[in-house]
């Protein structure tokens, strides 16, 4: 397993970094982060048990996250997931968009996705399935998602099953605060404030 970083341009408020991003950096150590995760993604295939630290600040662009379908690159195991996570003390990492796809997750299992802001996208979140594979076991935590314009979750896909989306915040004005098509997936403790479940 590995641990990745990734840190906007600032230092200030930092728990998992100790200098700025930068892409031309290998993304490994706490010393040498990645300025976006779009750029992390391209460079290394993640596998199970790894993790994604995102440190406190603005990202200006979401990320795309192709598994398939189970066991291979861009999935974890049940075991051992692949998480992405921002501070967990109450500092913010903001992925802040104008349009498209924050987080867009295709054929993906056992990934974690945590303690994150997503703003100003089409879709904050979206899940989706394609080849006949199954987008399953994943878990959404601790995200605060706003001013999404179409829905801040959204799985609409009927191989979109057995995923837990618990703990979010969902605010407006957005279509959908948290739209489901699938089956068998958990939604629990998750306000939603001027959007529609």
């Amino acid at each position: 397993t590995n641990d990745f970083y990734v840190n906007d341009d600032s230092t200030a408020g930092d728990v998992y970094t100790i200098v700025a991003g930068d892409d031309a950096k290998n993304g490994l150590t706490p010393a040498s982060p990645k300025r976006t995760l779009t750029n992390l993604l391209s460079t290394y295939d993640l596998d199970p048990g790894d993790t994604v630290y995102i440190d406190t600040g603005v990202y200006l662009s979401g990320a795309r996250i192709a598994g398939t379908g189970g066991g291979a690159d861009g999935d974890g195991t049940p075991g051992a997931p692949i998480t992405i996570v921002g501070p967990t003390n109450g500092a913010v990492a903001l992925f802040s968009g104008s349009g498209g796809d924050g987080f867009f997750l295709t054929n993906v299992v056992n990934v974690r996705v945590r303690a994150l802001a997503i703003r100003g996208y089409t879709y904050g979140v979206r899940v989706l399935t394609g080849g006949g594979f199954a987008s399953t076991n994943n878990e959404f935590r601790g995200l605060t998602v706003k001013s999404n314009v179409n829905a801040g979750i959204n799985f609409m896909s009927a191989n979109v099953a057995a995923n837990r989306i618990v703990s979010n915040r969902i605010f407006g004005p957005e279509t959908y605060g948290i739209q489901i098509y699938g089956f068998r997936n958990v939604v629990s403790n998750n306000p939603v404030i001027a959007g529609h479940v």
